[in-house]
């Protein structure tokens, strides 16, 4: 009899049939294993679910039982089964049963092992509330030249670059978050307010708005269109409590947590391998005024037909991710530093304190110079206007 436990469910790190390796915090297998042989492992993997929403990785319980890699203590250096190489995972071990064989992984503090075999752009879907989902792609650990050249068409000295370390994979949303998704993890319907800045001071009214854009303000409002007009403690709210509401109903492990996406985060995520000012490999050719090369990846001032866009529209990016160029201006976690260039380059944070919060990615408002992969723009964290929402980012808590 095998009694197991894993922390989280399968289905925010593996899909049925998924051989990718994971580890979890902990794990209880209660049993006599049998003696295990030297030969090789030839069974195919099978995705083996055990107490409904628990899954570990086993194999053919018909032939496996005497066919397991050999172990060493419980260390198993970089072999390969089945072509899939497993690269020095430190306390993962084979138990062999008397019917089944189990692929068992312990589980480091930071979340997933930074050895698994996730693919940069990896999507996974995560349950936000009952028939809504949030899809997010992996993004790997690397590292970027962070801001931009001198010489690049619209640089400004905010963007001093500098390189910049990201060590721990994390999650980011495909999209930014759309209405749907807003309202289903909590959020206040924000489709009402006039824009507004500082201690909630408005900005414009909605006629004024309405009146300077030339569109019904009904083109503001839709489950697809990004959602909008909230301040940063709102979105830094939705992500903590979609943490615990998705912890409680077991879709989230100890260990992790929704947040913002700090600026380097954003920005490497963006990017997603590139140096260009455009995460497609192409330079912005005017500052003002259309730009074909981010036609193709965004929607900006003179292609959004003044309003915001459904979510998703435009090309992604080579790691899967949607309209980091433009429609909603997105909040990041820390404040505004005019000059990060001299800070911590591994991980960093951003400034612990200031006046004044992180805005990335631009806006249908913004001209072609205002939605390039570097542009950094600061915002009072209380306001809150019609081209700024924000995409959440899933990452281990360190």
């Amino acid at each position: 009899m095998v009694s197991a436990g894993i922390l989280g469910p399968a289905s925010l790190f593996a899909n049925e049939g998924d051989q990718a390796w994971r580890t979890y915090e902990e794990v209880f297998v209660k049993t006599a294993p049998s003696k295990i042989s030297k030969k090789p492992l030839n069974q195919k993997l099978l995705s083996k679910s055990i107490n409904g929403a628990r899954s570990v990785i086993a194999l053919n319980p018909e032939k496996s039982p005497n066919h397991a890699n050999q172990i060493a203590g419980k260390q198993m250096k970089s072999k390969k089964i089945n072509g899939k190489s497993i690269i020095n995972s430190k306390s993962m071990y084979i138990i062999v049963l008397s019917t089944v064989v189990v692929t068992v992984f312990s589980f480091s503090k930071c979340g997933i092992n930074r050895s698994a075999k996730l693919m940069a752009g990896q999507e996974r879907s995560f349950e936000i509330a009952p028939n809504v989902n949030i899809v997010m792609c992996w993004i790997p650990p690397g590292e970027f030249e962070m801001g931009s050249p001198p010489e690049e068409l619209g640089h400004e000295q905010s963007e001093k670059q500098h390189h910049v370390k990201i060590l721990n994979g994390f999650w980011m949303a495909k999209t930014e978050t759309t209405q749907a998704q807003w309202l289903a993890g909590g959020g206040e319907d924000t489709t009402w307010r006039p824009p507004a800045i500082g201690d909630n001071k408005i900005l414009w009214n909605w006629e004024q708005v309405a009146h300077g854009h030339g569109e019904p303000l009904s083109a503001y409002k839709g489950s697809s269109l990004p959602a909008e007009r909230m301040d940063w403690q709102e979105a830094n709210k939705w992500c903590e409590e979609l943490s615990k509401t998705a912890r409680a109903a077991g879709r989230l492990p100890d260990g992790w947590t929704y947040s913002l996406p700090t600026e380097a985060e954003w920005e490497y995520a963006c990017r997603a391998g590139t140096r260009t000012s455009l995460n497609n490999g192409h330079d912005i050719d005017v500052e003002h005024g259309e730009c074909e090369k981010l036609n193709v990846v965004g929607w900006y001032d003179r292609n959004s037909g003044h309003h915001t866009n459904p979510v998703g529209q435009k090309k992604p990016n080579a790691w899967g991710l949607f309209d980091m160029h433009g429609n909603v201006r997105e909040w990041c976690a820390g404040w505004y530093k005019e000059d990060d260039s001299n800070d911590t380059t591994t991980d960093p944070f951003g400034a612990s304190e200031g006046s004044e919060g992180i805005l990335r990615g631009g806006s249908w408002v913004f001209p072609a110079k205002d939605n390039r992969a570097a542009c950094r723009q600061n915002g009072d964290r209380t306001g809150y206007s019609f081209d700024l929402g924000f995409r959440p980012v899933l990452r281990p808590l360190n």
